[in-house]
């Protein structure tokens, strides 16, 4: 129904918005003839189908500005999933006839829309980020110009060093995926600074989990000595390391699974009774067996040795970003327990809602506890 960018509002009403805004006037003839070219140049250039939530329109704060000539232009507001862009909508006839909003008698196949430098990379971005606590490929620009109002320059470089190792680390101590309602925020009700303490420097901000904001400190040193600034743009991310000074998991685990659900994904039917003592991606996962099966316990540890190394290959078949299980070893406890040593790793709870999957499929387990 709302395939093209100004079906979402309606003709009808963005000509009654740029009036009620603007004081402008324009044809309805004019807006159905800019909204079916400029549909069909956005789908071109971006290979994105037009449809909810992908929309234009205009802002009352924006102002609207208007340059008449042989190319005419207007600006106006980009809308999709994840962001909003500021565009220049051009158009121009055939004939060389000079086009005005008001006009109802033109041809619309004399006429020719078309945006202006439509950044179409950032438009897939903003439909469909590669998530990460600062998402930087694709709002770099926000950031920067977040910390900048704190007096903080921020270069692209640092920034994208910051993401990739906070990033990992967070998915390894707390095993959380990032997504859209996990990031970091920058501080808006305080004043923001670096604190240089000899060889690291911190900085306080804001991990957000769904609704919930919660301070965290970041910080930095360097292999080689150097102090490195936020404003540098020659950063060896091989030498700088990020960290976070704590991590309260359990904490953002409640803020991400509300409603008590203890585990990050659901199970049904399992043949075992499941203990969940305590979640982290380095853990110990206890399994107790029936009386009569502890003759088992060898195949048991090998076959799920066996499936975590096929799940590390398939995994990184599929992804090259290193989303594999680090350790998991598994030893004979007491006189019917085996314990296996867990590190997920970037693999996160992905591999261990596999592994309870493939556990329920032995025979003898009655117990498996996550410490």
């Amino acid at each position: 129904m709302f395939n093209t960018l100004l079906a979402f509002s309606g003709i009808g009403a963005v000509k009654k918005i740029l009036g009620i805004y603007f004081s402008i006037d324009v044809s309805e003839e004019f807006l159905s003839c800019l909204d079916e070219q400029l549909t069909k140049d956005f789908e071109a250039k971006t290979t994105i189908k037009v449809k909810p939530p992908i929309w234009m329109g205009w802002r009352q704060e924006d102002g609207f500005f208007y340059e008449r000539g042989k190319v005419s232009k207007i600006n106006a507001k980009l809308y999709l999933k994840h962001g909003v862009l500021d565009i220049w909508i051009l158009w121009q006839s055939k004939s060389g006839r000079i086009y005005e909003l008001v006009d109802t008698d033109f041809d619309c196949h004399d006429i020719v829309f078309w945006f202006e430098e439509l950044d179409s990379e950032l438009c897939r971005h903003y439909m469909n980020p590669k998530w990460s606590l600062f998402t930087i490929e694709t709002f770099k620009s926000l950031y920067i110009e977040n910390f900048k109002k704190h007096g903080i320059k921020a270069s692209y470089e640092f920034l994208q060093c910051a993401d990739k190792q906070l990033t990992l680390q967070l998915i390894k101590q707390t095993g959380l995926k990032v997504n859209s309602q996990l990031c970091l925020m920058i501080p808006t009700n305080r004043v923001l600074h670096v604190l240089n303490l000899g060889n690291v420097s911190k900085l306080q901000m804001e991990l957000s989990v769904f609704a919930h904001v919660n301070p965290v400190v970041i910080f930095w040193q360097s292999k080689s000595g150097r102090m490195y600034n936020m404003s540098d743009t020659d950063i060896d991310c091989n030498d700088i390391q990020f960290g976070f000074e704590k991590l309260e998991t359990e904490k953002y685990l409640e803020q991400f699974y509300p409603e008590g659900q203890k585990l990050p994904f659901v199970l049904k039917d399992l043949p075992f009774e499941l203990v969940l003592t305590r979640l982290n991606v380095d853990c110990k996962l206890l399994l107790t067996l029936k009386d009569g099966y502890e003759h088992t316990r060898e195949s048991i540890i090998d076959a799920v040795e066996s499936f975590t190394q096929k799940f590390n290959v398939a995994s990184e078949k599929k992804s090259d970003t290193g989303e594999i299980v680090k350790k998991c070893f598994g030893s004979p406890e007491g006189e019917t327990g085996i314990g296996f040593d867990i590190d997920m790793s970037l693999a996160g709870f992905v591999y261990f809602k596999k592994l309870l999957k493939f556990l329920a499929t032995k025979e003898g387990i009655v117990k498996v506890e996550i410490a």
